[in-house]
């Protein structure tokens, strides 16, 4: 009687054996068509080529071998990864370095054909491609699967939200009371101030915090409200906005 993880003989009818290279047997359900995963981390050290967001791989999971196109991600350590968690967007694994303290790194894996896996599986992703006489290290990172996105998914708000931080910056124009700002260079003329009412911007006189309150006018102005109160020293002040812009979604 088999186990798991034995070895066994099986006798099908009706099978052409050509169609079947290997597989697995497993009860419904334990085993799915994954197109996109997210992995816990972790480098080869030994590994001495490029770990950067958008290069491909050999992603191997059990039998199968397929590429896949790796993006970077860093999340708080003190907060799990949830299917709808944010992650930030790093470029490069030496990025990882100075966060690494605060941070725990995660692999987001786009395939180019589904894998045949289940969650919690390893998956080991190599440079197959390189010339076998260089006598390197080909085995890059690995992991195991904490979660799994179809193609369509991953686009949306409501899965795995993947940004990078941007910043613009601006100039205190005028001081208009004890708590609210006229902030110019922000914007641009057309940009849809909509989106931005409530974010928090740094004056950098003082650097203190101050809230996206509403547009002035249809130059690209906006009034920045103070909680903490405004004072004439502020005028001309340096202004800086730091937020997020989603990968994938518009």
């Amino acid at each position: 009687m088999g186990e798991p993880g034995d070895r066994i003989a099986a006798l099908f009818t009706n099978l052409d054996a050509k169609e079947i290279e290997r597989g697995i047997v497993c009860q419904p359900g334990i085993v799915s068509l994954l197109e996109n995963i997210v992995i816990d981390f972790k480098k080869i050290s030994y590994y001495k080529g490029q770990l950067k967001s958008q290069n491909k791989f050999h992603i191997t999971s059990g039998h199968l071998t397929v590429m896949g196109q790796l993006k970077l991600i860093i999340r708080p350590k003190n907060l799990q990864l949830e299917i709808n968690s944010e992650g930030e967007y790093l470029e490069d694994y030496e990025d990882y370095v100075k966060f690494q303290e605060k941070y725990n790194l995660y692999g987001v894996l786009q395939l180019e054909k589904p894998l045949i896996a289940s969650m919690n599986s390893l998956v080991i992703a190599s440079k197959l491609d390189t010339d076998l006489e260089a006598n390197i290290c080909r085995i890059a990172f690995y992991g195991n699967i904490l979660h799994s996105y179809t193609g369509q998914q991953i686009f949306q708000q409501n899965y795995l939200r993947i940004f990078r931080k941007k910043t613009k910056n601006g100039k205190v124009e005028k001081v208009i009371d004890n708590y609210t700002l006229l902030i110019k260079d922000l914007f641009k003329k057309e940009t849809n101030i909509a989106n931005y009412i409530g974010k928090l911007i740094v004056i950098k006189q003082g650097n203190i915090q101050g809230k996206i309150e509403s547009a002035f006018g249809k130059s690209g102005k906006v009034k920045v409200f103070v909680e903490s109160g405004t004072n004439q020293e502020m005028l001309n002040s340096d202004v800086v906005m730091i937020y997020k812009k989603y990968l994938f979604h518009k």
